[in-house]
């Protein structure tokens, strides 16, 4: 045996040893508490960033099209910057569906804390370049800037996999449902501070914002990675893709490898894992990895249509409806924050009932208080319903509770990302069809003045998704096997044909490393004996996989 050969069977050892070890507990559960609070906290100041700006962008695309037209009517302003924004807030759903399956397959490999400071990198880059263009009145770098903003929707994902992976399933539902105590505090705080900067001077708001996500940051440097952790009881695990490599390595131990070879062995590990580079592939996957996760992935697509129309058409619509300005604005979705935090402490009836029926009622009323913003007679019933109507955003995370438990323990962030890529895509078509359609009938192109016409749309859609959420809870009366405390069994995302090869190239390369046993005549029965016994191992690895 050559000097190389005993190299790459020592390696070979080595990496079987590690897989056979794999996840296996080093100590008792731990607490944690400073990797909770921390990404807790981190996810409020995300949340008063984003919600300081719901009076700035509406204002900042007024301003520009009063800019470029200053003979316009106030109607045409508000239809003309109402289109543009629908751009904007349509263009970072793009990218996050591009984009969302690769990160959450990348931090199911190399850890979650590294993929969300990157995503939380560029809101901070969006803020910047907002600065510039607000300062010579340029919207096209605003819209290149929007789309790299889209890699932030990977936060939600990936914080809720940081959970996943340091909480027990028990403790799950009511640690997702208090992060609507999160969402909450930021409703309530960010516009109170957007206001006192938008009676200033807007632009610093923008100052602020970088400040927060320069914070938010800074606060995950210090935690410690999650994915050494399986439901908050530490484990030893190897790196995933040296394993794949590594089995690749000691079947092909005989031979030169191939490039062709890697990239065979590459997509079989992500076939194997269930995620992949593909988008489309990775909401496909979603149904393959479990029937349960692929139809609740239907209704958080359903839902995400028409999640965020109260929010991006508030202030035009508002504008348009009651004459409100900035003030107004944020004085309403600061009551809506306080309306999030009397609904989140539905978390303690979680332990009594099912959160799928707590949801499934979210979306019945959510679908009922659509029709009431569209047919407010003045600002109270339209304050009243939309507040009551919050409802709705505490139950997303309650929904990604329902998924996060479905999902096997190492596929927390590729499952939930994948998820998110298709309510992305939904996202997407929703922001433009709401903002467009409201656009659309209150211009002079219009049969019919009316506003409110997208809320009855999107009420009709919500509808959709009470009814599937209502026959999924008939079909699963009990839930998933995940759900009710027993192992989630993934089947490989292999065909019949790829597996037969794999069996057939296992046992041609045992049979190979018999008969150069039998050629070299090892003196030393106990070298005999740990080769043997190294192939072994590597046949039992090959088997599992």
């Amino acid at each position: 045996m050559t000097r190389e050969e005993k190299k790459e069977e020592e390696q070979c050892t080595l990496i079987v040893k590690e897989q056979v070890n794999y996840s296996y507990p080093l100590k008792d559960k731990e607490s944690l508490l400073k990797e909770k609070l921390g990404v807790s906290l981190c996810m409020i100041l995300l949340q008063v960033q984003y919600f300081s700006q719901t009076s700035f962008t509406p204002w900042m695309y007024e301003g520009y099209v009063r800019h470029y037209n200053p003979n316009y009517s106030q109607s045409q302003i508000d239809s003309q910057a109402s289109h543009l924004q629908s751009i904007v807030d349509a263009l970072p759903f793009a990218s996050g569906f591009f984009f969302c399956p690769l990160i959450g397959m990348i931090a199911d490999q190399k850890g979650r804390k590294k993929l969300a400071m990157l995503a939380i990198s560029s809101s901070l880059i969006d803020a910047i370049v907002t600065i510039v263009s607000v300062k010579y009145w340029v919207v096209w770098p605003m819209f290149c800037s929007s789309f790299i903003r889209g890699l932030c929707i990977a936060t939600t994902p990936l914080f809720y996999a940081y959970f996943a992976d340091i909480t027990s399933q028990e403790e799950r539902p009511r640690i997702y449902s208090l992060l609507g105590t999160t969402l909450g505090i930021g409703t309530i705080c960010g516009p109170m501070i957007g206001m006192g900067f938008m009676n200033w001077e807007p632009i610093y708001l923008k100052y602020f914002g970088c400040v927060l996500l320069v914070l938010a940051i800074s606060i995950l440097v210090p935690l410690k990675e999650s994915y050494h952790f399986r439901n908050g009881i530490r484990v030893g695990r190897g790196s995933e893709d040296q394993h794949a490599d590594g089995d690749d390595e000691c079947q092909h131990s005989n031979s030169s490898p191939s490039k062709k070879n890697k990239q065979d062995a590459s997509k079989n590990l992500e076939d194997k894992k269930g995620g992949s580079k593909n988008p489309v592939r990775s909401i496909i996957n979603l149904f393959k990895i479990s029937k349960f996760i692929g139809l609740y992935s239907i209704v958080y697509f359903t839902f995400s249509f028409s999640f965020m129309d109260s929010t991006s058409t508030q202030y035009n619509y508002s504008n348009i409806r009651f004459g409100w300005g900035p003030d107004p604005n944020n004085i309403l979705t600061s009551l809506i924050g306080v309306s999030l935090l009397i609904w989140s402490f539905l978390s303690w009836i979680l332990k009594y009932k099912s959160e799928r029926v707590v949801y499934c009622l979210a979306f019945l009323v959510s679908s009922i208080c659509h029709i009431l913003y569209a047919l407010s007679v003045n600002e109270w019933m339209f304050s009243a319903s939309i507040c009551f109507g919050s409802f709705s955003m505490f139950i997303l995370n309650v929904v990604q509770s329902t998924l996060s438990k479905a999902a096997p323990s190492d596929m927390q962030a590729t499952v939930l990302s994948g998820v998110v890529a298709l309510s992305s895509a939904s996202a997407f078509c929703g922001a433009l069809a709401s903002e467009n359609i409201f656009s659309y009938f209150i211009s002079s192109r219009s049969p019919i003045y009316f506003p409110g016409m997208h809320f009855i749309i999107d009420g009709g859609v919500m509808f959709i998704s009470f009814g599937l959420s209502f026959i999924l809870l008939r079909v699963y009366p009990l839930g998933c096997q995940e759900e009710n405390g027993n192992k989630l069994e993934l089947v490989l995302l292999l065909s019949e044909d790829q597996r037969e090869e794999e069996e057939e190239d296992s046992r041609d390369d045992i049979n190979i490393g018999k008969n150069q046993n039998d050629i070299e005549n090892v003196s030393s029965s106990d070298s005999d004996s740990d080769h043997h016994h190294h192939f072994d191992h590597v046949t039992k690895i090959q088997s599992i996989n």
